[in-house]
């Protein structure tokens, strides 16, 4: 612990007084924020066995996030996210950055890992076109053992030329999951969660990628009944074709999957894709489409397969040209065809998002 202690602050001193950016800057503060209302008009569960389907309706508060970031010099910045519409763990984002260069960031805290696909690490859930993400990119993060999208690392960044990359190495077990005393009491250094993710874009509005990740690890956590193990072995990857446009028009695919080998004699994988179409008519009214597939195997055997097509619109309430607010309609129909077909497993959605 006292090695660990002396490198960091060597490192500290030593990226201190090898930049040339460093200034007497004015700290900066930027507070902003949004609220997402949800009525689900109707939703439709399978029903059990030979039972009839269930159907509900209601209202949900789905996020209710307040941020702070800014800067403290040239070299550093933070970022600080809170969600309110949980009740505990308000903390999403806890982060600073030393900005070294524009191909070379170094981020530490808590934040949104590069080990995931597409439509969780890059796109924030204020602007996603559905309502809900893809079940593949759920099951991903899941499968990382990520929560909210989110892990207690290191991350590597940076643009060079057309190229978008980050490099990451955390601890693989979510918000508030800390080595030594707050958890995590034994574990082998380079155990964890390692992975990235690299986005290129060769032509302008068309961006290729992808992403890797293994969490590997074996840990003893301190819990409020004693000591307990816990054995991860997993590995994920995606892959990426984003299209756009000035007309209004997108097209974005992704294809993923992984497997889960915490358990050798229940192994499991999984994979699946979406394909979504967007067409923006004017600056405010925008239509959707997207189809996804995905299917799980345990021990060499599907064990699950679905398909969902979902339909959408989104109207953007706009002033002096900025979005303020959206009011989004989507309708999911999933159809199980494994284990057994499906009887009734639908979504109606109206969503109100707000910004400020």
């Amino acid at each position: 612990m006292k090695n660990s202690a002396v490198y960091l602050i060597v490192l500290v001193i030593v990226l201190l007084f090898s930049s040339t950016v460093v200034n007497a800057q004015t700290p900066t503060m930027k507070i902003g924020g949004y609220v997402q209302n949800w009525l689900i008009l109707r939703e439709g569960t399978e029903g059990i066995a030979n039972a009839p389907a269930l159907y509900t309706s209601g209202f949900r508060i789905r996020r209710a996030r307040l941020g702070f970031k800014g800067d403290i010099s040239e070299m550093f910045n933070y970022n600080v996210l809170l969600e309110f519409a949980g009740s505990q763990n308000i903390l999403l984002d806890f982060a600073s950055t030393v900005k070294i260069d524009p191909a070379f960031n170094i981020t530490v805290g808590q934040f949104i890992a590069p080990t995931q696909m597409y439509e969780t690490s890059t796109i924030s859930s204020a602007n996603t076109e559905c309502l809900e993400i893809s079940d593949i990119a759920s099951t991903i993060y899941t499968t990382m053992n990520l929560d909210s999208y989110r892990d207690v690392g290191l991350m590597a960044s940076g643009n060079i030329d057309m190229v978008k990359y980050g490099a990451y190495f955390g601890n693989g077990r979510g918000r508030f999951n800390y080595a030594s005393r707050t958890g995590i009491i034994s574990r082998k250094f380079g155990d964890g969660l390692i992975g990235g993710r690299i986005d290129i874009e060769p032509l302008k509005n068309i961006i290729v990628g992808g992403h890797y990740a293994r969490n590997n690890q074996e840990s003893v956590d301190s819990t409020s009944s004693g000591l307990s193990s816990k054995k991860l072995d997993r590995q994920t990857f995606s892959a990426l074709v984003n299209v756009s446009d000035a007309s209004g028009m997108l097209i974005r695919a992704e294809y993923a999957g992984g497997k889960n080998k915490d358990n050798p004699a229940k192994e499991s994988s999984f994979k699946g894709y979406y394909i979504l179409f967007g067409y923006k008519f004017n600056p405010q009214i925008q239509g959707v489409l997207r189809y996804e597939w995905m299917e799980v195997k345990t021990g060499g055997l599907v064990t699950g397969e679905h398909q969902t097509l979902v339909l959408g619109g989104t109207y953007f309430f706009m002033k002096e040209e900025k979005e303020i607010a959206k009011l989004q309609l989507n309708y999911f129909a999933r159809t199980e065809t494994s284990p057994t077909p499906s009887v009734d497993n639908d979504l109606l959605l109206l969503g109100l998002q707000i910004k400020f």
